[in-house]
């Protein structure tokens, strides 16, 4: 016999030497690990074993933990366990606990997305722990948000206060709400730092974000609007607002809160800055003809300007009037773009074309999904 200490799911020899005894198992012809402990191989028997030498960690009531947000449901969020702090040995399964959302923090939360987002780190407390895991950050200074990432860029963010906000990103100016420990930013060292302060705990929340709260749960997106971190460029994920009418219809009309597409010749203008908002976009194309409609794309889950927006014109002489003066001109400090966006639609073209849901392309042209 032979002895050496062994971790879970560590290879230890090929099913065709042995076969495997306690505490193993056999996969695709090896023998792996299932426990940590020491390994013995017995030669008479042609057997390998692992004898358990020490018990996996198991959370209890009381401890810390450290985890990530896996997933958020409307009044629950649910973190996978990465660690029980104070202890190095690692857990042998995934583990995952459920915090309510009146446990992450000592103030009024319609949801848990208004103070968490997925991948944040968090340090939190055990609560219970049968028959499931149920933790708290609340009342806790220590507990809360140990890191997050910005939802517009990636990039990480650092605690300050700004109104009812206590995170920003300097990347692109991005400002929002974490349930933040006086760890955030600093791992374990929480000595001089108490960005725990910033949670406002037990105080009214102003009038903006009362705003956003009655805006509901669905429109505040739990996910990360997109992850930069592979190669530092800048993903849009384009967003068609204006569906028309019902599919096959023809017509106009309203289906599932989508908006009707108004007739006319449907403009697209990019490069706005942040400061252009609905009547400034009008202001500035009212000149050029009748407008029918008029848009400026609004991200969902930080309710900032994406940058760009439409605008329908009645006539094609009046889009293209538009086009001329406008495209590559300065509007509050930015050079815009402006082009036809769809061709137009409706009638704006001889009825041609008899809106998205039917008829037929035009000669000579390409349409791009």
């Amino acid at each position: 016999m032979s002895a050496r200490f062994v971790t879970p799911g560590e290879v230890i020899e090929d099913t065709g030497d042995c076969n495997p005894g306690v505490g193993t198992m056999s996969e695709d012809g090896r023998i792996i690990a299932l426990v940590g402990g020491g390994l013995v191989i017995d030669e008479q028997r042609s057997e390998v074993r692992v004898e358990a030498t020490t018990t996996l960690p198991v959370p209890q009531v009381g401890d810390h933990l450290i985890g990530s947000v896996e997933k958020i449901n409307d009044k629950a969020v649910m973190l996978r366990v990465l660690q029980i702090e104070g202890d190095s040995r690692r857990l042998a399964n995934d583990d995952f606990a459920d915090m309510y959302v009146a446990k992450i923090v000592d103030r009024y939360l319609p949801s848990p997305i208004d103070a968490m987002r997925r991948r944040d780190i968090v340090r939190m407390r055990v609560m219970e722990d049968s028959p499931v895991l149920k933790v708290s950050t609340r009342e806790n200074s220590s507990c809360g948000v140990l890191h997050a990432l910005c939802p517009q860029c990636g990039q990480d963010l650092f605690a300050e206060p700004k109104g009812d906000y206590n995170v920003h990103c300097p990347e692109c100016d991005y400002h929002g709400y974490r349930a933040l420990s006086d760890g955030f930013g600093a791992g374990y060292d929480t000595s001089e730092a108490r960005p725990s302060s910033f949670n406002q705990a037990k105080q009214r929340w102003g009038k903006e974000m009362e705003q956003v709260f009655e805006s509901g749960s669905a429109s505040r997106s739990v996910v990360l609007s997109a992850d930069h971190r592979h190669d530092g460029r800048k993903i849009e994920k384009f967003r068609f607002e204006d569906a028309g009418g019902p599919r096959g219809s023809g017509g106009g009309g309203e289906r599932g809160g989508r908006r009707q597409q108004a007739r006319g010749i449907r403009l697209f203008v990019g490069g706005l800055s942040r400061d252009v908002n609905l009547d400034t976009l009008k202001e500035a194309f009212a000149k050029h003809g009748e407008i029918t409609d008029a848009v400026v794309m609004i991200d969902r889950e930080t309710g900032n300007p994406r940058g760009f927006g439409f605008v329908t014109l009645a006539e094609q002489a009046q889009a293209d009037a538009a086009v001329k003066a406008l495209h590559s001109t300065d509007l509050r400090g930015r050079k815009i773009t402006v082009r036809t966006a769809d061709g137009g639609s409706g009638g704006g073209r001889g009825g041609e074309r008899g809106g998205r849901g039917g008829g037929r392309q035009q000669p000579g042209s390409k349409r791009i999904f």
